[in-house]
């Protein structure tokens, strides 16, 4: 593997789905635990840390790391894909 030719792509990491103001905004706290709860804790306790893990050890030697995220660039949602419109999927820039 040569470095400069290498990247670590990580995908559909977001605060979007992390956050209660996101994709859970208007769900009481005892709901998300209930519907939500083992993905948070999965997602806090062992997904970010080892992308972070993974981040840090791509820097160190030189690879890239690059992310790919679901965003709407519009405030209507316009841009988006007819399956993300379908699926009522609305990320806004930078959420």
């Amino acid at each position: 593997m040569v470095a400069r030719q290498t990247a670590l792509l990580v995908i559909d990491v977001q605060n979007y789905n992390m956050e209660n103001g996101g994709e859970y905004a208007g769900m009481d706290a005892e709901t998300i635990e209930k519907k939500y709860g083992y993905f948070f804790r999965e997602m806090r306790s062992r997904v970010i840390p080892n992308i972070q893990k993974l981040q840090a050890a791509s820097r160190t030697v030189g690879i890239e790391v690059m992310f790919a995220v679901i965003a709407s660039h519009t405030e209507d949602g316009r841009d988006l894909s007819l399956d993300y419109k379908i699926s009522n999927m609305f990320c806004y820039k930078n959420s």
